[in-house]
């Protein structure tokens, strides 16, 4: 399977909440990959060109749009949180590409702190 840089995957839905349609990825989810000034991206802000930004935010949500939360193996801070936010954009297209084959997984499992790891996640 081709797997194409997930950016040019990336059109407007016209939700003011939500920058870019979800993409659909393995087992019946999708991804939020999000940019823009409400975001948790770099830099935080509308830009018109989706190669500018340097970090995204990412999210998955099931059939019914429930958000599977990626970050609940973590300390008691993230219990609540639904998405990942100022993730690289090499570590971003890595999750997608996973997460399109549904690899080790994704996206219905809880990420594990090692998983996390893998990615190169980190809250610090």
């Amino acid at each position: 399977m081709e797997v194409v840089d997930f950016r040019t995957l990336l059109k407007s839905d016209g939700d003011h909440h939500c920058r870019f349609a979800h993409l659909p990825v393995a087992n019946g989810v999708s991804m939020s990959i999000q940019a823009g000034q409400y975001q948790y991206c770099a830099p935080r802000k509308d830009l018109d060109d989706v190669y500018a930004y340097t970090e995204f935010e990412i999210a998955f949500q099931d059939e019914k749009s429930n958000f599977l939360n990626p970050l609940s193996c973590l300390e008691e801070d993230f219990k609540h949180d639904d998405v990942m936010g100022y993730i690289p954009v090499k570590r971003v297209q890595e999750i997608y590409e996973k997460a399109l084959v549904g690899e080790e997984g994704y996206p219905k499992v809880i990420l594990s702190r090692d998983l996390l790891k893998r990615i190169g996640y980190s809250k610090e």
